[in-house]
């Protein structure tokens, strides 16, 4: 079978059959992009509800007016769900209820997947810039040092953090904290008394369904994972030239969902099995 080389830098090189689209490569294994939302501006956090399948977003349309919504992934074509709420920004979900928070203006709000209901919840008095849920839901204000978190109706600030202006973070299946902040990424182990500089590279930060790290050099358009067992950074792989990736989720089937900066769309990347090759570049961290 005849096979096409498209060359998308000096270090990672795509092979496929003549007729396989490879909108990226992962592992050695072309994808195909999928699209999933188009037709808006977006902002804010994408979240997964693993359990439906369905993807959260915000979006603004031509005439400035702001929409919440889920997008149903479960159809060939696009379907979405407005919820009870206009402007909204960051975003977790429960994985094991299926509650959704998100945050306004001002504070955060739950939507019940299944009654369809939005309801207040907490901190009106602060601006949420950023949200994950790992078996209890944290947050960072917008441009103000210190990253939360809210167990049993208390809100609690990790100290270690109380310094820190966090732009973004994740909590991995081992509840070791990665945020940026200041352009460099730090790590927060468990039960540490404060963080340490883990690479001066600013990657955007992701978890997948199994709680495992990922980082992606966005100018490069190369993603990484975190081998833990010799604590570095391996290539996974790399997006197609011209991409611009900005958000980026785990559904439960661990394909990649995210947003492309370059046309405003949505894509769902998923496997063809046209082989590629890719460079597996180790990158030590500090």
């Amino acid at each position: 079978m005849k096979l096409i080389i498209i060359s998308l830098c000096l270090l990672t090189t795509f092979l496929a059959p003549v007729l396989a689209v490879c909108h990226a490569c992962f592992n050695h294994v072309c994808y195909t992009r999928k699209k999933v939302f188009e037709g808006a501006q977006l902002s804010g956090q994408i979240v997964i509800d693993r359990m439906d399948n369905f993807l959260h977003l915000h979006y603004k349309n031509m005439k400035n007016t702001d929409y919440t919504v889920l997008v149903d992934l479960n159809f060939n074509t696009i379907k979405l769900r407005h919820l009870p709420i206009g402007y909204s920004f960051a975003r977790a979900i429960n994985q094991f209820t299926g509650e959704v928070y998100f945050s306004g203006n001002r504070g955060i709000y739950k939507y019940n997947t299944l009654s369809r209901t939005t309801e207040p919840f907490d901190h009106f008095d602060k601006t949420i810039w950023h949200m994950q849920f790992k078996d209890k839901l944290y947050f960072a204000e917008y441009q103000k040092p210190g990253l939360y978190y809210i167990e049993n109706n208390r809100t609690v600030c990790i100290s270690a953090l109380a310094d820190y202006v966090i732009d973004d973070f994740i909590v991995d299946k081992f509840d070791d904290i990665y945020f940026t902040s200041d352009y460099l990424v730090y790590r927060l182990k468990k039960d540490f008394k404060k963080p340490f500089l883990f690479s001066n590279i600013l990657y955007s930060l992701s978890t997948d369904k199994d709680g495992n790290a990922y980082f992606l050099e966005t100018n490069a358009r190369t993603l990484y994972y975190l081998d833990y067992s010799r604590d570095v950074l391996v290539e996974q792989g790399m997006f197609d030239e011209g991409t611009v990736v900005f958000r980026m989720v785990f559904d439960v089937s661990n394909n990649i969902i995210y947003c492309d900066a370059s046309d405003d769309k949505v894509y769902l990347l998923y496997p063809n099995y046209a082989r590629c090759s890719l460079t597996k570049k180790v990158v030590n961290t500090n």
